[in-house]
């Protein structure tokens, strides 16, 4: 090839890059036409204007026209044309990645300035979905009767918690939900250092799993797209679902708000003593009888130190435009929370905020910096603690994110987004010495653990690991969307992510007590690329999203030329590269019915920490020295889910829509673990792509809408999700315990056949015509109601008969069910108002089984058996089950 040919081939590739650029949907558009009312013809040049924003277009010589780049949110749209009325739809609804069809019909006339304002509803059934998806705007996060936006997840059919609190989303894995903000992917790719190696090895460190996710005020959050279903090629490295998280725009006009809640007021039935049966208070000198007695925490918090020493959450919010500086406009939340647990110890600390910039160089650029910070200090209740809580782990995670955003609309139909971030995330676990408020030095501060004789709770020493790690991520986004014509929006794309991750992770450092003292570092730096186009063709009888994706990782590190034989040679890891196919289709039967298809390939590289997990090993003389271990395999190839779907919406009436959906999803190269024995002192088991399921369903929803006034949804999900493993590293406990690995599918732990959840919301509207006492007591009074109920997950039974084969998972625990309530009421005062609302969760206290004994399929009983391990302070361990009844109070002050 000549130079002039190789310089041309570079600057043809380099040019690809730069204008296909690539970010998830963070807006959408509306379509629609201008029509005369008394002939019905087209009428162009028509002018349509959001009002409040710079965006509008014209109508063409069809009357038709389409506006782009619309940030989500309720907007007034203005039509006008010279000889006719204006006319204004106010509260018109723009979705992510969704078209908002209107249809204008004007009236000639003589009077200048004469208007028509009518008010928009959202329709009931959205004609351009060729997914299971659920769009949830900021009024139901804040309004429902909720901790944060991940309980308004579980509303959401196909998704639900395991026994610990980990989010699944149809049968997928806990790890196989993409966490985005404004179209940045958010995800730990370390999860706080928790791989499936730590995770899973007793059930407080699965629950500390679940807190160590993406944080972010509620406050801050102005629309949530949960995709259930398949997803467009926009969309990638996720198998299961994506939470697509839009944030607030600033405001032109000030604004603001600011909110308290308490903690729990009711006593918990837990944090006494005796509370369930009588106090072990276990021996802890048999020569002296001394014992060890537990009393509740006598300080909030377990005695962290605070700025402010009390139970409870302020959180707030404000926006405005910039002093002195025109067309820069600002938003800011933050939170302040304080809650101790409901449990004997425990807490959760939590301080965030969140700020976004908005500068508008002109009327076709846009400049946006984002600013997120959270820090999270919790302690998760473990049992086999309770009578030394001061000696078991606590979690520090701190997660700042910084996003530049700039929109540039290039002409009406045509616009680009690019998108720079830097995330920096950094965990810390270990014992906290609360005299001198620090984590304790592993290399001199821990000791070693020692139970009582029963084998059941500790009575001397602390936490046998201290675990640090950090994650740096630098990454390059955005996208180009280009509407070719009324029926063609195309969409194409890069993105370049580079992280620096390193982990420090120490355990049983006592080495003098017989500890195995283990080290554990690495530092990576792994590179991900991705590449994408899509189209999304919309006609009046179809709606298609075509597309396809390219993904690129690198996880620069070295494996072993054979997994089985770790004395063969390290050789490096080549590149993986994995393309996948995307199609989604919706046919509009009739005006009030749509039917879609969706299917498509996804895949997903498997988590950073099982991929780097003691690569110390590959060395030979370092394994034989160990009696067993996990060893990450850096050359595992990217799991996959090949997903198929087909569903059917219906508005019934003015008011309600049905929606059902029917979806089968077959799971392979998932992350497994395989035991390998070699040489007799080489005993280990390594990552590789061995796990396999399936998953099948069908998803119930119905809504009903009574103006702004009543709003109802139901929905039901019947699914079966089964595999050989529920977690990466299941085939290697079974190793270790001497069982057999698995080699066929069985329902696996997160599998719940049944779930049916419901919420209703109720405003009393302010009538003008209202009298005082109205106005004091219903006047713009909100009650919201929750109720889930769900069949139990599945368990392995035991028997006394060690001859009798059982099924891994052939029994069901019992059905677990709440009712959550909230009301508000609101009073106007001029500028502001104030509100005071209540909460009371599992409003009939009731009793929900997260884990049962094996022996006899029930809470806290064991059958009375005789062994170590099962005395009845042990036993009944109240995490175990959900939470009890818990009422809170709050009130609020809003301004604008």
């Amino acid at each position: 090839m000549s130079s002039f040919s190789r310089t041309f081939c570079n600057g043809i590739l380099y040019l690809l890059i730069f204008v296909t650029l690539l970010q998830a949907g963070t807006t959408g558009k509306i379509r629609g036409i201008v029509l005369d009312k008394e002939s019905g013809d087209p009428l162009p040049g028509a002018n349509v204007v959001l009002l409040g924003t710079y965006l509008g277009a014209s109508t063409n010589a069809k009357g038709e026209f389409i506006i782009l780049n619309i940030p989500p949110g309720r907007y007034d749209v203005e039509v006008s044309m010279l000889g006719y009325q204006t006319v204004v739809e106010k509260q018109v609804k723009v979705s992510v990645d969704l078209t908002t069809t209107l249809r204008f019909v004007l009236s000639p006339t003589v009077i200048q300035g004469e208007e028509v304002v009518v008010v928009a509803e959202r329709p009931l059934v959205q004609k351009d979905i060729t997914s299971q998806q659920a769009y949830v705007d900021a009024k139901t996060i804040t309004e429902l009767p909720v901790r944060d936006f991940r309980d308004v997840l579980t509303l959401q059919a196909g998704i639900v918690r395991d026994a610990s609190g980990r989010l699944h989303i149809r049968g997928g894995r806990s790890g196989d939900i993409a966490f985005l903000i404004d179209g940045v992917y958010m995800d730990d790719p370390l999860q706080g250092g928790f791989g499936s190696e730590l995770l899973e090895t007793n059930q407080a460190r699965q629950t500390m799993g679940a807190n160590l996710g993406l944080s972010i005020d509620d406050e801050a959050i102005d629309e949530m797209v949960v995709i259930s279903g398949t997803f467009n090629a926009e969309y990638g490295n996720v198998m299961s679902g994506i939470v697509n998280i839009v944030t607030k725009e600033p405001s032109t006009r000030y604004n603001g708000k600011l909110e308290f809640i308490s903690d729990y007021l009711n006593p918990s039935p837990y944090r006494r003593t005796n509370a369930l049966v009588p106090d072990k208070n276990p021996v802890i000198d048999a020569d002296t009888g001394q014992r060890l007695y537990f009393s509740p925490p006598s300080n909030h918090f377990q005695g962290y130190p605070t700025a402010l020493d009390f139970p409870g959450q302020f959180q707030g919010s404000f926006s405005g435009p910039v002093p002195g500086i025109r067309k820069l406009a600002f938003f800011f939340s933050g939170k302040y929370s304080n809650q101790d647990s409901w449990l004997p110890h425990g807490f959760n600390l939590e301080r965030s905020y969140f700020t976004k910039l908005s500068y508008y160089a002109s009327s076709t650029l846009k400049i946006n910096f984002t600013e997120n910070f959270s820090q999270k200090i919790f302690q998760v209740y473990n049992h086999a603690w309770k009578y030394l809580p001061q000696n078991h782990g606590i979690n520090k995670l701190d997660q700042r994110r910084h996003i530049l955003t700039l929109s540039h609309t290039l002409s009406p139909r045509t616009f680009y987004t690019l998108n720079f971030s830097y995330s920096d995330q950094k965990s810390k676990y270990g014992v906290w010495d609360w005299e001198k408020n620090r984590f304790k030095d592993p290399n001199t501060e821990y000791r070693k653990g020692e139970r009582d004789n029963e084998l059941e709770f500790y009575i001397r020493g602390n936490e046998d690991l201290y675990l640090q790690t950090e994650s740096k991520i630098f990454s390059i986004k955005g996208d180009l969307n280009y509407q070719a014509g009324i029926h063609h929006e195309f969409k194409t794309g890069f993105e370049v992510k580079y992280y620096d991750l390193s982990s420090y992770k120490r355990l049983e450092p006592w080495p003098e007590e017989g500890g195995a003292n283990r080290t554990i570092t690495f530092n990576k730096k792994p590179l991900e690329g991705a590449l994408y186009v899509q189209d999304k063709m919309e006609y009046d009888y179809m709606i298609i999203n075509a597309g396809v994706r390219l993904d690129y990782v690198d996880v620069k590190a070295r494996k072993w030329e054979q997994i089985d034989d770790p004395l063969s040679p390290l050789v490096d890891t080549p590149p993986r590269y994995q393309i996948s196919p995307r199609l989604g289709m919706a046919f509009p039967v009739t005006a009030r019915m749509v039917f879609h298809f969706a299917y498509g390939h996804f895949f997903k590289f498997p988590n950073y920490a099982d991929i780097y997990t003691n690569l110390l090993y590959q060395n030979p003389e370092n394994m034989s020295k160990e009696a067993f271990v996990i060893v990450g395999n850096p050359g595992v190839k990217p799991q996959k889910t090949i997903s198929y779907e087909s569903g059917l919406k219906v508005q019934l009436g003015d008011n309600s829509a049905l929606e059902v959906t029917a979806y089968y999803k077959d799971l392979e190269n998932l992350l497994g673990t395989h035991y390998y024995r070699k040489q007799l002192i080489y005993r280990y088991s390594v990552f590789t792509n061995i796990d396999y399921g399936s998953v099948k369903g069908i998803d119930f929803t119905w809504r009903y809408r009574q103006g702004r006034f009543l709003n109802l949804s139901l929905n039901y999900t019947y699914s079966v999700a089964t595999g050989n493993s529920s977690f990466p590293t299941q085939q290697a406990y079974n190793a270790y315990f001497g069982l057999q690995e698995v080699h066929r599918e069985y329902p696996l732990d997160f599998d719940r056949r049944h779930v049916i959840n419901a919420f209703a919301t109720f405003t009393y509207p302010e009538r003008t015509a209202a009298g005082s006492w109205e106005r004091l007591l219903l006047s713009n009074l909100n009650f919201n109601v929750i109720v889930r109920y769900s069949s139990g997950l599945p368990y392995t039974p035991v028997t006394d008969d060690p001859t009798l084969f059982i099924e891994p998972n052939s029994a069901r625990q019992p059905w677990t069910g709440t009712v959550d309530l909230r009301l508000e009421k609101r009073w106007r005062l001029s500028h502001f108002s104030l509100a005071l609302f209540g909460e009371v969760t599992n409003l009939f206290d009731r009793l929900n089984a997260l884990r049962v004994q094996p022996f006899t399929g029930r809470l806290w009983d064991t059958g009375k058996l005789q062994l170590l391990a099962t005395g009845t302070d042990y036993v009944h361990d109240p995490s175990d089950a959900g939470p009890p009844r818990m009422i809170r109070m709050g009130a609020m002050v809003l301004f604008k």
